[in-house]
């Protein structure tokens, strides 16, 4: 299970999302979160199905009561954030899948991305 939480090389060509597994133990509440671990391909929660997540979120749950004792954990509670883009105007899942079918117009868009950055730090 460990070496699933690594973020392989194809993880540019997937939608990273933040899982956060609560645990609580007996008469506490401790939480831990895990960026970006287990990144999801937008074809995998379609049409409402969640099973990868789902999966997922159990093996993030394993790897984290692993390192603990079992017989005090009373609860795990796992969500997934950070479905929010990070920008103002996020792009929408139709954009976002075409960029993963068209490196190239995904590369022409980060190229003109920092264009843009660079003459506005230039202005400053």
């Amino acid at each position: 299970l460990f070496d699933k939480l690594r973020v392989h090389e194809s993880y540019e060509h997937k939608w990273p999302s933040t899982l956060k597994v609560e645990l609580k133990f007996q008469g506490t509440s401790v939480s831990s979160t895990r960026p970006a671990a287990f990144p999801i391909k937008f074809e995998d929660v379609d049409a409402g199905d969640w099973s990868a997540l789902e999966r997922r979120s159990a093996e993030l749950a394993k790897t984290i009561i692993g390192r603990r004792t079992t017989d005090i954990i009373e609860r795990v509670s796992i969500a997934a954030i950070n479905f929010k883009p990070t920008r103002d105007t996020g792009p929408t899942v139709e954009e976002l899948r075409a960029r993963e079918e068209n490196p190239i117009a995904r590369a022409l868009e980060q190229s003109e991305m920092k264009r843009l950055r660079d003459a506005a730090l230039a202005a400053e």
